[in-house]
């Protein structure tokens, strides 16, 4: 099911409203604009006119403990429905994923997400992945570099557009993923179209950083760096694909409420 509104305050807020209101999903909440938009860790969520925001709603989609893994499922479909739209093998090729699920062309933001779980009544748990594409426009005064799919593609792209895509990607990576049986397959995929992968990179984890060989992703989803001889994993941390880097964009989120 689609819901498409002309103004929200938030596509996440939205679907758990109706969530709460007995929606079983999968149910997709699209507003063409978004005026309180919520990012990571309580950070404002920009969303220029023009752009997309999408949020999905999913019912009971994995074991509790697998929630998080839907992220890396989003992020594969984002990057899958970008290519697909774009049809251009130059400009899929500097599409990567920045650990976990932030698209990013040439190093520069292109989209991210949010995943929040919520659980409702008799046990029911409510995972919605709420996902920003900027299609027209970037936001302005970023701390890091930004860019948007009418600038790659020299050409106007409607989120529309890209909308339809997108919900044909989720479609596709969700039934790989198979309720979290499916996830070994998702890593293989989220792997191919790692940005940094076997690069040095940093990570701040808030209370050190740390820099190390990016090795690969566990069958958690944790970040792997060798440093100094030995596997070092992380769940969480914000990662600097050049480690003299001082902004970073991309965060493992799973916010439960």
């Amino acid at each position: 099911m689609i819901e498409h509104h002309l103004r929200l305050g938030s596509t996440n807020d939205e679907a758990l409203r109706r969530a709460r209101e007995g929606a079983m999903g999968p149910l997709f909440i699209i507003a063409d604009e978004q005026f309180a938009g919520r990012g990571r860790h309580g950070k404002v969520w920009q969303a220029p006119l023009g752009n997309l925001n999408i949020s999905l709603l999913l019912i009971n989609a994995a074991p509790v403990a697998q929630l998080p893994e839907l992220g890396f499922v989003a992020g594969v479909a984002v990057h899958g429905a970008i290519c697909d739209l774009l049809q251009n093998a130059a400009l899929s090729a500097a599409l990567k994923i920045k650990w976990p699920n932030d698209i990013v062309h040439d190093g520069a933001k292109l989209s991210g997400l949010m995943l929040e779980a919520h659980q409702l009544q008799s046990g029911v748990h409510a995972c919605i992945i709420g996902i920003g594409i900027n299609c027209r426009a970037s936001p302005e005064a970023l701390p890091y570099a930004a860019t948007h799919l009418s600038a790659l593609a020299g050409r106007a792209i409607a989120s529309g557009d890209v909308a339809k895509h997108l919900m044909a990607a989720l479609g596709r990576e969700l039934a790989i993923y198979a309720s979290g049986t499916g996830f070994a397959g998702i890593r293989q995929r989220w792997l191919a179209r790692a940005a940094g992968l076997g690069t040095t990179v940093s990570l701040d984890t808030g209370a050190a950083r740390r820099t190390g060989l990016f090795q690969t992703i566990d069958m958690h989803g944790r970040l792997v760096l060798m440093i100094d001889g030995l596997e070092a994993r992380f769940d969480a941390g914000d990662v600097f694909l050049n480690p003299s880097a001082t902004t970073a964009t991309s965060r493992k989120e799973l916010e439960t409420l």
